[in-house]
C-alpha cells in the first residue's frame, strides 16, 4: 500500500499545480490547464520529472522533507520506513 510523503504547491495566480509524493516511486500532478480545464491528474515516476520541475519543487519543499525527497527524485525507489 502506498503512502503519502509529501505534497508540494508550484501554484501560479489561479491555477493549481500540486505534486504528491508516494512511497511507491510514484508522483501525482493535479494541475489546472486553464480555468475550464481544472484538476488534470498525471502520474510520474520521481526520476522522470524534468530538472526544471525538480528545481522548483526543492526550492518549495518543506525544510523538513528536502534530503528525502532529494533522494527519492534520484533513485525512484520504495524509501518510505
Amino acid at each position: 500500500m502506498k503512502k503519502e510523503i509529501c505534497s508540494i504547491s508550484l501554484s501560479k495566480d489561479w491555477y493549481d499545480n500540486y505534486f504528491t509524493f508516494y512511497s511507491d516511486g510514484t508522483v501525482i500532478q493535479i494541475c489546472d490547464k486553464h480555468s475550464t480545464k481544472a484538476n488534470i491528474e498525471t502520474e510520474h515516476k520521481a526520476n522522470e520529472l524534468l530538472p526544471e520541475i525538480k528545481k522548483k519543487l526543492l526550492e518549495n519543499c518543506p525544510v523538513e522533507k528536502i534530503e528525502f525527497i532529494i533522494n527519492f527524485m534520484s533513485t525512484n525507489q520504495n524509501l518510505h520506513k
